[in-house]
């Protein structure tokens, strides 16, 4: 879990690199970013934990 957003934060640093270097387009490289990890991140790995945490009496 750790490991996948460590990823993340390489991704977003990545990105800031980019957009300082001048490059273009950058909008559409964030909101991909942002839709994957909703989708795979979010949606599965946290939802993992959730129920888990839910199971375990965790409000």
């Amino acid at each position: 879990h750790k490991c996948e957003h460590a990823g993340l934060i390489k991704k977003v640093k990545a990105l800031e690199r980019d957009y300082l270097s001048g490059k273009t387009g950058i909008a559409e490289d964030v909101m991909k970013l942002l839709q994957q990890w909703l989708r795979h991140h979010i949606m599965k790995t946290d939802n993992q934990y959730s129920s888990h945490l839910v199971q375990n009496g965790v409000r």
